[in-house]
């Protein structure tokens, strides 16, 4: 008993120490080398200064049974409520595994990318095979494509020959994107293996792995790339890679592109590139790349150029497009500018697209031009239109044209037998008034 007695004092001591110095410190301390954070010294006081303060915090009239029963309950709340350290990861890491699949199969696109991402960051064989199988339990179709990119491309850091013949068992759009996504990652890396691949793989010129590859080696070698590129016959498959390597050229800066598409070897090749390096410099300002097409030499190259930054001006500002073309030289260029200022103008403004062609005489350049108004008015005032129609200077191309308008009137009129409702014309009344525009010249 005596021996419980005094191990109760000693710990109601140490109790009543700690709960002194906790109202003696204006702040949190911390021991280190016998000093106290915040100045002092664990040993500069007196110790019986200090036992008369713990005696006076004892509590009086405590017996020893009281004292053995405190002793045992403040025991019991010292115990640990959670599991080992040894024990704790392992269960950790389950619940975490079941966490990641429950959002590997998520409904929520968002969380499920994320998921993907989260796994794959550090492709290993268990994350790659709790990917796959995730992707098999998505629906079917492109709400999983992304996914599959993911996937396909993680896989390819560690084992892309595996990656590319689980995705030859695919469906065939999704062995296009998978197959496009592991030969972008193993290009990166080791581009002559994946070439390797592609031509041991494929039979013919027009390697449709070609794209991918393409894409992945740009990364390091923008050359070599383009060099690839140029070596594709013409098809699909080389547009492609110029659309791609496009992208990555503009990516790099407008003049970056510029340069880029200038220096290409093949015509074709260049056309595609100016024209779609006009149409996204006329996005971002529409009078530098007015100048940019304007200056060059007359040529199928320009004629890209103007097409794209006419149809891009007339779909914002037709009067003011139509400024700009009257402005250029008479050729191809000009007439194809016309062109597709027609095609937007005529749809908002009939009768004044019909004044402005008016002002041109009738000639083999005004051909594009007519086309394209006749046609887009055709449904409109169908008998206008053929007037318009034998303006045309080439006999070939006004004989089809006039064939298709009157195929036009052969159905508005049995239509109108039939008792259904005209067309509307351009001002909303009926077929049967008066021409919405001006006849040729």
């Amino acid at each position: 008993m005596t021996n419980k007695i005094l191990i109760a004092s000693i710990w109601v001591a140490s109790v009543a120490l700690a709960y002194w110095l906790g109202l003696e410190g204006s702040s949190e301390f911390t021991v280190s080398d016998g000093k106290l954070k915040g100045g002092g010294n664990l040993g500069s006081e007196p110790l019986a200064s200090v036992k008369s303060k713990e005696e006076s915090l004892v509590p009086t009239g405590l017996d020893a049974s009281k004292i053995s029963t405190l002793e045992e309950e403040v025991s019991s709340t010292q115990q640990p409520s959670y599991l080992t350290f040894e024990e704790r990861p392992e269960v950790d890491m389950q619940a975490e595994q079941k966490s990641i699949s429950q959002r590997l199969r998520s409904g929520n696109p968002v969380e499920r990318l994320a998921a993907f991402t989260e796994v794959l960051n550090d492709p290993t064989s268990s994350n790659l095979s709790s990917a796959i199988d995730a992707y098999k339990a998505l629906p079917e179709g492109p709400t999983r494509f992304s996914e599959l990119r993911l996937l396909t491309y993680a896989w390819s850091q560690v084992d892309p020959a595996g990656a590319l013949e689980w995705v030859g068992e695919l469906s065939r759009f999704e062995k296009h994107i998978g197959s496009g996504a592991v030969l972008d990652a193993w290009s990166r890396n080791d581009p002559n293996a994946a070439i390797e691949w592609a031509k041991n793989n494929y039979e013919g010129d027009d390697n449709p792995y070609f794209a991918g590859i393409i894409s992945g080696m740009a990364e390091k070698d923008f050359d070599g790339a383009t060099q690839l590129m140029e070596s594709m016959p013409y098809g699909r498959n080389r547009g492609r890679a110029a659309s791609m390597m496009l992208e990555k050229a503009w990516n790099k800066g407008e003049n970056t592109a510029v340069n880029w598409a200038n220096e290409l070897e093949s015509d074709s090749l260049k056309e595609f590139a100016v024209g779609r390096l006009a149409e996204k410099i006329a996005r971002e300002d529409l009078d530098r790349a007015a100048g940019w097409a304007g200056q060059m030499e007359e040529g199928e190259i320009k004629r890209r150029a103007v097409e794209s930054v006419a149809d891009h001006w007339a779909e914002k500002d037709p009067v003011a497009a139509a400024e700009w073309v009257d402005g250029l030289p008479e050729g191809a260029s000009r007439s194809e500018g016309m062109q597709e200022v027609v095609r937007e103008w005529a749809r908002k403004d009939p009768t004044a697209t019909a004044e402005w062609l008016n002002k041109y005489p009738a000639s083999a350049g005004m051909d594009k031009p007519v086309e394209a108004f006749v046609r887009t008015v055709a449904q409109k005032d169908p008998q206008n239109a053929l007037t318009w129609a034998e303006s045309i200077s080439d006999e070939k191309r006004r004989e089809e044209v006039v064939k298709d308008l009157n195929r036009v009137i052969e159905r508005q009129q049995a239509a109108a037998a039939a008792g259904e409702e005209p067309r509307p014309d351009s001002r909303g009344r009926g077929g049967r008034g008066g021409p919405p525009f001006g006849s040729p010249r």
